[in-house]
């Protein structure tokens, strides 16, 4: 059985040639394996491209407890690799 899901995001900005960050709405997140603990987490995506050949993806989490602990929970790097 395969499951998808999809979670709405959006920018406050055009970005730039060079960068864009997208805003996720909350969700809720109950945690893994014996740490269960149910809370609901923000988070972002800033895609940022280096150059035309290299690019990094980067989601942080910030919990939505007031507190604002934020990490990194995410991170995805793409090299083009041009042929001979």
């Amino acid at each position: 059985m395969r499951s998808e899901s999809q979670v709405s995001a959006q920018s406050f900005s055009k970005g730039t040639d060079r960068e864009l960050t997208l805003q996720f709405e909350p969700l809720g997140f109950i945690g893994f394996g014996s740490e269960v603990e149910g809370r609901m987490i923000r988070s972002n995506l800033v895609i940022t491209r280096d150059s035309d050949d290299h690019e990094l993806a980067r989601q942080h989490w910030i919990t939505s407890d007031g507190t604002e602990r934020k990490w990194l929970a995410v991170q995805y790097e793409y090299t083009r690799r041009r042929g001979p």
